[in-house]
């Protein structure tokens, strides 16, 4: 005698005290759903590929903020400069420590600003650098894909960002590279 299983998909708050109105999905609907969306992506390959050439990577670019965070050093290293020189001056010659006071904090305001942004900076290149990174693979990947006809976990793993169930039973496949799927 041969056992069955059946692996049903719930909503990710059920179990965190939240009532789920999402319907729940088998493995087998939710495996049509990704066939059905993935066949829509590779028939529109060339297509998506061209996007992404054409819009994805300039806007995943670093090369402007590369430039501006290089600037930034440059902007850090000369404002420690002038903070040490302040210091030294103060610790040579007599000088109003009301106006030194003020002189110092403009300087240690103006490098506190310029560090702050540096994080900024290099978190956004980062983040693009790893969104880029993740996207890439996307269109490399879809060059050779061929109409699916069965489903297999590697496609899934290589193509699939995410699936969003809505109370009204819209599903929607999103992709690795944003493209989205209305399923």
């Amino acid at each position: 005698m041969k056992k069955y299983r059946r692996v049903i998909w719930q909503c990710n708050h059920k179990f965190e005290g939240e009532k789920c109105t999402t319907p729940t999905l088998t493995e087998d609907q939710l495996k049509d759903i990704f066939l059905r969306a993935a066949n829509q992506v590779i028939d529109a390959k060339d297509g998506i590929i061209a996007v992404y050439h054409e819009v994805l990577e300039p806007h995943l670019a670093t090369d402007d903020l590369q430039q501006e965070l290089d600037g930034l050093d440059a902007e850090i290293n000369v404002v420690a400069g002038l903070i040490e020189d302040c210091i030294k001056e103060n610790a040579r010659v007599a000088l109003d420590q009301v106006e030194y006071q003020k002189r110092y904090d403009t300087l240690v305001d103006r490098f506190d600003t310029a560090k702050a942004r540096q994080k900024v900076l290099a978190q956004q290149i980062t983040d693009r650098q790893a969104r880029r990174q993740q996207i890439e693979l996307f269109p490399e990947a879809l060059k050779k894909r061929e109409t699916l006809t069965v489903f297999r976990d590697e496609d899934w793993l290589a193509m699939v960002d995410y699936v969003t169930v809505t109370e009204d039973a819209g599903i929607t496949v999103t992709f690795k590279d944003g493209t989205e799927i209305e399923a």
